[in-house]
């Protein structure tokens, strides 16, 4: 059986997969794989109001087809809107206040000047590897790949380029890809899965991936779901909480490279050539090092 034959039996076992938008339940089966934003996202989802997280992340052209795909769908329960409750209904005022007065549209001097920051300590720190000062070069450097992340982020949620049009998506898209991969070293397909989802269901318990970090980290108080024991780690983990923190990075290189590894290659050739040149360079930056030092 070809992958279609197989995502199309999964979806029958799972039985229909339904969320509520916009006042009405929508039958997401047939759509579930083929959706952008991957299949857990509508999996959260099941039986749940996604109207907030489809505005946050959707183009025009989605709306178009949600509505294509509303015209039959029965009404969803009166009180299943978040934007029913008073906290939904301030957070959307205080959302259109904001996009009013223009918060939302990217200013021009201030990313062109984050992505300078992230980017020329980079090129210093290379220069300095030359120069007798391995050390410091080796920091620049270092603080540009850590840089890179945040400003990678910003690109890769399509909010620098902002428009209409698909080519400003790729512009964005070309950015994330030389910032993440390439620059700092993590593949930008194992981050959309990881941080996504982090955005959809921010801090909910069990389906955020920020904080499914037990036993190391345990972020909810007295949580039923895990063993006493471990619940007893939390009185301890401030005083363990940097130290690890400073080498969660090497953690999650490796996530980013078995993510890509657990996926078809030909769909993945990008991020697989740019984190080769990204780990060809940092060899050669540790060389350069102990041959200094």
């Amino acid at each position: 059986m070809g992958k279609g034959g197989e995502s199309a039996k999964r979806a029958a076992d799972e039985g229909p997969i339904n969320v509520y938008l916009h006042g009405k339940v929508v039958d997401v089966t047939r759509f579930i794989h083929k959706h952008p934003g991957g299949a857990k996202a509508l999996r959260i989802f099941q039986n749940r109001d996604a109207t907030e997280q489809f505005e946050m992340y959707h183009s025009p052209a989605a709306h178009k087809m949600l509505q294509a795909m509303q015209k039959e769908a029965p009404d969803a329960p009166a009180d299943s809107g978040v934007a029913t409750t008073e906290v939904g209904k301030d957070f959307a005022a205080l959302t259109k206040h904001m996009h009013d007065l223009g918060y939302f549209k990217p200013d021009f001097f201030d990313e062109t000047f984050k992505l300078a920051l992230t980017i020329i300590p980079g090129i210093i720190g290379a220069r300095l590897l030359h120069t007798g000062m391995p050390l410091l070069g080796a920091f620049l450097i270092g603080f540009s790949f850590y840089l890179s992340g945040w400003t990678s982020h910003d690109y890769l949620h399509h909010s620098v380029f902002k428009g209409t049009t698909k080519q400003l998506v790729h512009w964005n898209n070309a950015v994330g890809y030389l910032l993440g991969p390439l620059w700092q070293g993590y593949a930008v397909e194992w981050w959309r899965a990881r941080h996504n989802t982090h955005h959809l269901v921010t801090n909910e318990d069990g389906n955020d991936p920020d904080i499914q970090t037990a036993p190391v980290f345990i972020y909810v108080r007295n949580n039923p779901k895990i063993a006493k024991a471990l619940n007893a780690v939390q009185r301890w983990q401030q005083y363990y909480y940097v130290p690890t923190m400073a080498v969660l990075d090497l953690y999650w290189r490796f996530e980013s490279v078995q993510y890509l590894a657990m996926r078809p290659f030909r769909k993945n050739i990008a991020s697989w050539s740019l984190l080769a040149v990204h780990y060809a360079v940092l060899f050669y930056v540790f060389q350069v090092i102990m041959l200094c030092t």
